[in-house]
């Protein structure tokens, strides 16, 4: 089992083992403070994880001591030319941030999520909520189903490769925010030789920015909200990222009221 090293300037440095990348992140979640601020990953060409809370002065760095290299190579990115645009409208014509009028608007529809007919209508609402109005070229709605975690709304390139199939609950970045409860951004994903790269290598797709929010009911976790890979940047901006906690805790409600 590959070792991992959490380097910081609060502590010595300390090793411990896991699985894999994902789990070690997980397992440092702990340390940080519960609630709604989003823990940054940032990926270096390395594999060296330097992981922070936006809201405090907590930094570590987690290196991976050994093990087996688990990543694989893609030198182009096979997704340039296969966006196509989510529906309705594309979240690239509205990169800027929203004014008074457009948050008005997209605040009331937020609350509509919690009166849509059926569970899975809601996270088809939620995910063309999102990328209406997020540059985003991917996103999808994970939920929980005991020890898995199944793509319930899908959308980008390869959406119909994905809607109904199932990762398991304690793996991958999804599974790192199911387990922690705290939201993940991660930039270079694919840098990290412990990546869980399952999912991009069977569908030929490369993950660079990923941002993960937790769906949380009742004090649990039942499901994972996922944008990837923002247009014209290599991360999702604060609002993005306000935006998409608020989109989640509105979906996650209408599962807290069963």
């Amino acid at each position: 089992m590959p070792k991992f090293t959490i380097r910081s300037s609060e502590q010595d440095s300390d090793a411990f083992e896991a699985a894999d990348w994902p789990t070690a992140i997980s397992k440092l979640m702990g340390r940080f403070r519960r609630g709604g601020n989003t823990v940054h990953v940032d990926v270096n060409d390395t594999g060296a994880a330097e992981i922070w809370d936006e809201h405090s002065d907590m930094r570590f760095l987690v290196d991976m001591d050994n093990g087996p290299d688990t990543g694989f190579e893609m030198p182009d990115d096979p997704t340039a030319d296969l966006w196509d645009a989510p529906t309705p409208g594309s979240g690239a014509n509205n990169a800027s941030e929203p004014d008074d009028d457009q948050s008005m608007v997209m605040r009331t529809a937020i609350a509509a999520l919690t009166e849509a007919p059926t569970d899975a209508g809601a996270c088809e609402d939620a995910m063309n909520l999102l990328l209406t109005h997020v540059p985003a070229e991917s996103g999808s709605v994970l939920l929980a189903e005991g020890t898995l975690l199944r793509f319930t709304s899908v959308r980008g390139p390869h959406a119909a490769d994905l809607v109904g199939t199932t990762i398991p609950i304690d793996k991958g970045i999804a599974g790192a925010v199911a387990i922690s409860g705290r939201a993940l951004l991660v930039r270079e994903a694919r840098h990290n030789p412990q990546y869980d790269a399952s999912v991009d290598h069977a569908i030929n797709h490369v993950t660079r920015t990923l941002l993960a929010v937790p769906l949380e009911a009742d004090g649990n976790v039942v499901g994972v909200l996922e944008l990837l890979n923002p247009f014209g940047a290599d991360t999702f901006l604060p609002w993005h990222q306000h935006f998409a906690r608020d989109v989640a805790s509105s979906l996650a409600r209408r599962f807290s009221r069963r």
